[in-house]
């Protein structure tokens, strides 16, 4: 019962985005598609600095798996702390049923379930370090991932939540405040294992229906321009076991729409 109750509330929120997320599948411009958006603004401007996980049903902030915590088993606590310090955040969050928590908890011999206090710990001493507050335990609506996308973000201010109308749930990686391409790069990696996995939508994803990778380039740093950050994502969508499975897909934002 409770494995049909999950599968019922994934067809259920898969058929609330799914006329949106089949418009965004067969788009060949996805700047002129974002350029018809009225309110298209609203998705750029900045919102608070506070440091949140990648997962798409966190919203708001800057974006790092398990709010740097998967970074931190791959760089080390140091290098977390100066990548995190640049952003200048307001504060850090941690959030319920991270996947990034329980993915460090079981590299470090712990049961999956140890993730959730793990994912807590981190945040503090994390917060502690740099002197900011530690904002809380953030609820998700669901126990498992509605994401049909992951947006891979040179400009560091889209916020998909604020396009919802427009655009589909995703994973979101500020990838202007990775100081490595390699790191984004994993965090990539880990949102399209999550997308197929079993918490995630998986086999509703087909050729036809593809999980996007949306590439936001920066409008003026050409380390962060789109044909840079495609060169980030083609290897690692091409590494994929359902690389068959996903499409990529790019914008430059126009200067009008980085609103302060």
């Amino acid at each position: 019962m409770h494995h049909d109750t999950h599968t019922m509330e994934k067809d259920a929120l898969w058929e609330k985005h799914r006329n949106l997320f089949e418009t965004l599948c067969t788009t060949d411009d996805l700047t002129g598609y974002f350029s018809c958006i009225s309110d298209v603004s609203k998705g750029f401007g900045r919102t608070d600095r506070s440091i949140r996980c990648m997962d798409g049903r966190t919203p708001g902030g800057k974006h790092f798996a398990g709010s740097g915590i998967l970074l931190a088993n791959r760089r080390g606590k140091e290098f977390v702390l100066e990548t995190l310090a640049a952003v200048q955040p307001d504060g850090i969050y941690s959030h319920e049923e991270c996947g990034a928590a329980s993915l460090v908890a079981g590299l470090q011999g712990l049961e999956p379930e140890a993730g959730e206090e793990l994912g807590i710990s981190w945040a503090r001493e994390v917060a502690e370090a740099l002197q900011v507050p530690y904002l809380g335990h953030l609820p998700v609506e669901a126990p498992f991932h509605s994401e049909m996308a992951t947006y891979y973000d040179g400009t560091g201010r889209i916020d998909p939540i604020r396009l919802s109308d427009h655009i589909v749930p995703g994973f979101d990686i500020t990838r202007q405040y990775h100081r490595t391409a390699c790191d984004a790069q994993e965090e990539l990696m880990i949102s399209i294992g999550i997308a197929f996995g079993k918490t995630g939508f998986n086999e509703r994803f087909t050729r036809e229906r593809p999980f996007l990778v949306i590439v936001i380039g920066h409008t003026k740093d050409p380390e962060l321009s789109v044909a840079t950050l495609l060169e980030e994502v083609r290897p690692v969508v091409d590494a994929s076991p359902h690389r068959d499975r996903i499409r990529i897909l790019s914008l430059t934002p126009e200067q009008s729409w980085l609103t302060d």
